[in-house]
Formats: structure tokens, C-alpha cells, sequence
């Protein structure tokens, strides 16, 4: 079995996702408090001690052991997980597999670690995680910030923009009182103002990568519900 790394910063839900996977995997081992997606894979990368390692983020539940038969081969494979609000089937915040020292693009550079940290990648369609970012208000709308602006700035495909369209249109519908769904309506609708005050100026679209500067950007909309 391929080493398995826990990367958990300050998730309202990590501890119940952590023990979670240790049911699983008691062998795996967690990364913790590191500020930066690309510093703490990059510490994943360095520690792991088999050909390939696996990632799993501090807010993902997982749903099953992970696999064992893997025949691609590629740098960096994407695993599905499932949207807790609208139960949407997609790569994004799901488990990931790497490839030790295939690491090309080590740092947020480019807007999106994962999308090109290595030379090549491709997504299974298979489903192993649920993806719980809606914990609280604020970690619902900073995942829908951060994917939305990344779609709506070019950092990622205009199909992802597209199927993201449709997802945060519905999401609006689905508020339980509970499920934050409208914080995720509200982060789409704030990245689209945001990118267009940015105007194109990268340096700016990227503070999405900055935890902090995102914590502040959220509180002037902490009222609205």
C-alpha cells in the first residue's frame, strides 16, 4: 500500500474526517497546520517513502478504503467525491494519488497547485470521498469563492466554468437551514464581482491562495444570510 498522508489546516471538521480514515487506514500518517496547499504537498512528497503517496484534504470524509488496483499511470491521478449539498459527482477536493518527485511546479504560481504541479494527470471515475467544505458559513463560501474565481479568471477550464454555472444556481434552491448551501450561492456570486474588479490583474486573482487575506475578505458579507 502507498504511503497515505491526512493534510489538515484549522477544518472545522478535520478531527471527525481524521479519525474517519483512521478506521480505514490506522497506518496513515497526517500532515498538520501548514499554511500553504503547495508547502504541505510538497512536505507529503518529501516524507513518503513509496513510489507513489496519497493525499487526502482535512475536510474530506472518505467512503471506503482506498484502492489498491491502480493501473494508470500517470503523475497525479484525481479521485470523484460527492458534493454534500447537491450531490454533484466531481474531482473537485477529492483524493489524489501522486507519483514521488514528479513535482514540477512546486508553488501557487500558476493560480492552482494540483491543476499544475506535474507534467500530466487525469481523473477516475470513481467515487472513494465526500467532499464536506460546507461545515460552517465561511468555509462554504471560501470554497465556492476560491473554485469560482479560479473558473470565472481562466485558472481553470470554461467547462468547469460552465458545469459550476449550473451547480451554484441550484445550490441556491437546496438551503436546508443547515447546510450552508446559500454561503456556497453567495462565494459564487462574490468571486464574480471580484474578478471583474480585478480586471485581469493575476496578482490580485491570487490572494485566493492566501487563507488569511480570504478570512478578511469574507467579513464584510458575515451579515448577509
Amino acid at each position: 500500500m502507498y504511503d497515505i498522508f491526512f493534510i489538515s489546516y484549522n477544518e472545522s471538521n478535520c478531527e471527525d474526517n481524521w479519525q474517519n480514515l483512521l478506521t480505514l487506514h490506522p497506518a496513515a500518517r497526517r500532515i498538520k497546520d501548514i499554511q500553504g496547499i503547495d508547502r504541505s504537498h510538497m512536505e507529503c512528497n518529501q516524507l513518503s517513502t513509496t513510489e507513489k503517496f496519497w493525499t487526502i484534504d482535512g475536510d474530506n470524509w472518505l467512503l471506503q478504503k482506498l484502492p489498491i488496483d491502480i493501473t494508470v499511470n500517470h503523475d497525479l491521478i484525481f479521485f470523484n467525491s460527492k458534493d454534500p449539498i447537491d450531490g454533484v459527482i466531481s474531482s473537485m477536493g477529492g483524493v489524489k494519488l501522486w507519483t514521488k518527485n514528479k513535482i514540477i511546479n512546486p508553488n501557487m504560481s500558476k493560480g492552482d497547485f494540483c491543476k499544475n504541479a506535474t507534467r500530466d494527470s487525469i481523473v477516475i471515475q470513481k467515487t472513494i470521498s465526500e467532499h464536506r467544505y460546507n461545515a460552517t458559513p465561511y468555509e462554504t463560501w471560501r470554497c465556492a469563492f476560491r473554485h469560482a474565481v479560479k473558473a470565472l479568471s481562466g485558472i481553470i477550464t470554461k467547462k468547469v466554468l460552465e458545469d459550476n454555472i449550473l451547480k451554484f444556481e441550484n445550490q441556491k434552491l437546496l438551503d436546508d437551514g443547515r447546510n450552508n448551501a446559500m454561503w456556497s450561492y453567495r462565494g459564487y456570486l462574490d468571486a464574480k464581482e471580484y474578478v471583474e474588479v480585478c480586471n485581469g490583474d493575476f496578482n490580485k486573482i491570487n490572494y485566493i491562495n492566501d487563507y488569511d487575506w480570504l478570512k478578511s475578505h469574507f467579513k464584510k458579507y458575515e451579515k448577509i444570510k
